[in-house]
């Protein structure tokens, strides 16, 4: 049902009401919850302008132009969830989507050879480790890392660590070491979206906003870096790098939790405490992008995806939408993305080189070195404006990440996948709390 209500208010906003009519808003940030939330709001009748510190919209959603065949994702890829906003209404709009389900199993680099996801169900050890991932979001217990716990209490050796390591840190964003178990049991419980992936057939994610959001992409005044948001009159002063100042009677912050907790803006007067605590007690942790083109497809075929063997398991697959794409992309995020960046600030394109090397040693020849063509990698930690992937499962973040949805004094609307606590660190949740935030407004709740 909210799913309906979601895709309702996008396409035709709320009922139009006085006091949305003469208030003026300001929407901080055009990633996808506030393109939402702009949307929304202005459907319903009300001034919206949208303050965007890029040159472009989109957030973490990027697209890759001019690299290969067809676009490349540099961000947001995957639509998570059958039962989702974000995936109703991109079927809503006939964009053409792909199950993963139904593509080749994946594949595994074990004892010098690669093994398909489906020979290895037939194992007693893969199932072992696929149960204890799967136990793991029933964990009730007291506060314990995940990696601790599969130490302490799993009895795990190194290798079955780092697998799951790949698996769950590419789900939610860090290292097992920095992940709270009990956190993310309880993500895991609230998750309402449905299990099914999906990649997009055809369109770019980027163009797939641009069709959606058309009506508020005029809207968007770009490079307006905010530093101060005054909130102290009835009239809300802010503030841009540039002495710039903009005037509204409400706001809605949507820009990434690492741009709040580093204070690249500020409040008068300052943010309640609890709010500060909200805010400091999230993390988000580096998420690595690095694409790959080669002259040959070696891969061929019947890989969806690969892992490289132990110490360093590295996920590697396909990208682009067409059989002239010979590109790999690896998705780097915990313990990887670490080593990843040591590498590069060592010395620029060693990372790149690793890669490469474990590509030769999966296949066992060196048609990868030979075959490379030329990369392209995205540290969002270092994207400006961003710096950092998706909000983590830190200790008590579903609690945490409600508190910080609440709107300051009617004045100060929250929104942005930090703040989702049934869908953080998606697309979806980023839409939901867009939602969420428009509506907040529309009813003036405090």
């Amino acid at each position: 049902m909210k799913n309906q209500q979601i895709l309702k208010a996008i396409q035709k906003g709320f009922s139009k009401s006085e006091h949305l009519k003469n208030d003026k808003i300001i929407i901080i940030g055009a990633g996808i919850a506030g393109l939402t939330a702009g949307l929304i709001l202005h459907h319903s009748g009300a001034n919206v302008t949208i303050l965007e510190a890029q040159q472009t919209f989109g957030g973490r959603i990027k697209t890759l132009e001019n690299f290969s065949e067809s676009g490349i994702e540099l961000g947001a890829e995957f639509v998570h969830g059958e039962h989702s906003a974000w995936f109703d209404l991109l079927k809503k709009h006939k964009i053409k989507l792909e199950n993963v389900e139904n593509k080749p199993y994946e594949h595994y680099f074990i004892n010098g050879e690669l093994w398909s996801e489906e020979k290895l169900l037939e194992t007693d050890d893969f199932n072992h480790l696929m149960r204890i991932k799967n136990n793991l979001y029933d964990y009730k217990g007291a506060e314990i890392s995940i990696k601790s716990y599969l130490q302490k209490k799993e009895e795990l050796e190194d290798e079955a660590i780092a697998i799951l390591e790949n698996w769950l840190s590419a789900e939610y964003g860090d290292s097992l070491e920095n992940m709270s178990l009990p956190a993310f049991a309880r993500a895991g419980r609230a998750w309402q979206a449905g299990q099914k992936n999906y990649t997009l057939s055809e369109k770019t994610l980027k163009e797939v906003l641009e069709t959606i959001f058309a009506p508020i992409l005029p809207l968007i005044q770009y490079q307006k870096i905010v530093q101060e948001i005054d909130y102290t009159n009835k009239k809300i002063s802010i503030k841009t790098t540039e002495n710039e100042i903009f005037e509204s009677e409400k706001v809605v912050l949507s820009v990434p939790i690492s741009i709040l907790q580093k204070n690249k803006i500020s409040f008068k007067p300052d943010l309640p405490i609890r709010r500060k605590t909200a805010i400091q007690s999230l993390k988000i942790a580096p998420i690595i992008k690095v694409i790959l083109k080669f002259s040959q497809n070696f891969w061929g075929n019947e890989l969806s995806g690969f892992y490289t063997g132990y110490p360093n398991i590295i996920n590697f697959y396909p990208s682009g939408k067409t059989e002239k794409d010979k590109v790999l992309t690896t998705f780097l995020s915990g313990e990887q993305a670490y080593h990843f960046q040591k590498l590069e600030k060592n010395k620029k394109n060693e990372g790149v080189n690793f890669l490469l090397e474990m590509l030769c040693d999966t296949f066992n020849n060196r048609i990868p070195n030979f075959s490379f063509e030329k990369s392209h990698l995205i540290d969002w930690s270092e994207v400006p404006y961003i710096e950092g992937g998706y909000s983590i499962p830190t200790q008590k973040a579903y609690f945490w990440r409600k508190k910080l949805a609440l709107p300051l004094r009617n004045k100060i609307f929250w929104a942005g996948e930090a703040t989702s606590a049934r869908h953080p660190a998606s697309v979806n949740g980023a839409l939901e709390t867009g939602f969420r935030a428009a509506k907040q407004i529309w009813i003036g709740e405090e």
